[in-house]
């Protein structure tokens, strides 16, 4: 008679979770800056929502840290 032995059994992680997760990464590696976009928001004399607009608006005016960091709050924000 043939096993019925399946294997164990794994726990599938939702896309939110992976999503969570990578966020969690992203804000605990070493190289990620924590206040820097809203320093250059503020700057800008704008808010930090309305600077990510600007920025993925006008990718062309600035440097690519700049446009990542747009990127990565436009990117979160669908994520909570």
């Amino acid at each position: 008679m043939p096993s019925l032995y399946i294997g164990p059994i794994h726990h599938m992680t939702s896309k939110s979770e992976k999503s969570h997760k990578f966020i969690k990464e992203v804000v605990e590696s070493p190289k990620f800056r924590e206040g820097a976009f809203t320093a250059k928001a503020k700057k800008a004399g704008m808010t930090t929502m309305a600077f990510m607009k600007h920025v993925l608006a006008s990718p062309e005016s600035h440097n690519l840290r700049t446009r990542r960091e747009a990127q990565f709050l436009k990117n979160i924000q669908h994520k909570k």
